[in-house]
């Protein structure tokens, strides 16, 4: 069996449960958690097992999730059915490129982006302060799979520092940075707070910010519905829903690039910038209309803001070492669309 050294980290000194905590791939490729402890086992699975569920996957863990196997003086089980998709296929996986980063894997988690990339943090703090998601009260628990975000709070460059998947007051989900080497993770919490310099006191660590703590860098944690659940409340206009589909399938093409290098087609290279043009031509001819444009709704405003987000950061992966080649013109595009979307809120 191939252990996972960097699927599981574990803190020397956190407490024993964590430090005897290890995961591993057997021959066929099913994950096995297993400690020396059997409650220690059950209770977190049954914690990774509700965070699949608050997921929306359909699967759980087995019947026989209260009787793991024991052996070598360890309790072992068989986790695969017990965790999300996504920490099945990429946990302990680099990137082949550098730009995924934290805030990218909490917002894919949640299904607000479509896929992995490099994610900016205006992009981050745009979506926490959305209608997409709500700040979770201090005194209010937190679930499996909660949005965490560390904010620095003092100095210079204050603001988003570090994003996060919550698992239980243990356990988190982490891409630590953009750099290719660092890979995907289930990891303690108490490394991940001391690697982003959160200080121990429990001031720093609530579920809000406190403005009156002495925190350099502070938690806040959050509660977010997917992209999908959001539209379909909405009456967004065709051609913008149009663009934003474009731009998700695009967005998903670049992500095996970026995984895996595979290369980008011709095709989705054209239906991007294709979709970049209608999208454009129909915000001119929107500012060029009546003061009664639909554009000038809340919401509307919100999933073109949206979309240039989203431009902005796929420009960036694309100006990395991905080296595609057009980055700067999806950047034109991001900064056309800004523009004509600000005039558009500018209008009274």
């Amino acid at each position: 069996m191939k252990r996972l050294l960097l699927f599981l980290l574990v803190s020397l000194y956190s407490q024993l449960s964590l430090a005897e905590l290890q995961m591993e791939r057997d021959a066929n490729n099913r994950l096995l958690l297993s400690h020396e402890s059997c409650d220690e086992l059950i209770k977190n699975t049954k914690v990774l097992d509700q965070w699949t569920k608050n997921s929306h996957e359909k699967k759980s863990c087995p019947v026989n999730f209260q009787s793991p196997v024991q052996k070598n003086n360890r309790c072992s089980y068989d986790v695969t059915d017990c965790l999300p998709d996504h920490v099945i296929k990429y946990g302990g996986v680099s990137p082949k490129y550098n730009g995924p980063n934290c805030w990218n894997l909490a917002l894919v988690m949640k299904n607000i982006l479509p896929a992995l990339r490099h994610t900016t943090n205006e992009e981050m703090a745009f979506y926490m302060s959305s209608p997409l998601c709500r700040q979770i009260k201090n005194g209010e628990p937190k679930i499996p799979g909660d949005v965490g975000a560390i904010r620095k709070t003092s100095g210079v460059d204050q603001g988003e520092y570090h994003g996060f998947i919550y698992i239980s007051d243990n356990l988190v989900y982490s891409k630590n940075g953009l750099a290719k080497e660092n890979p995907y993770m289930i990891l303690s919490t108490n490394i991940m707070m001391d690697v982003y310099t959160v200080p121990k006191d429990p001031k720093c660590r609530k579920n809000e910010m406190d403005p009156s703590a002495n925190c350099d860098f502070s938690t806040s944690y959050f509660r977010c519905m997917s992209m999908e659940e959001y539209l379909a409340k909405q009456n967004t206009p065709k051609e913008i829903m149009t663009a934003i589909r474009d731009v998700d399938n695009f967005d998903k093409c670049l992500e095996s690039t970026t995984l895996s290098d595979q290369p980008l087609s011709k095709r989705a290279e054209k239906n991007l910038f294709d979709s970049l043009n209608v999208i454009s031509n129909y915000l001119y001819d929107e500012t060029e209309k009546a003061k009664g444009s639909d554009l000038e709704d809340p919401k509307q405003i919100f999933m073109l803001a949206s979309l240039n987000l989203k431009l902005n950061a796929i420009a960036m992966q694309l100006g990395g070492d991905n080296k595609v080649g057009y980055g700067t013109a999806v950047q034109g595009f991001s900064e056309h669309i800004k523009a004509l979307t600000e005039e558009l809120k500018g209008k009274k």
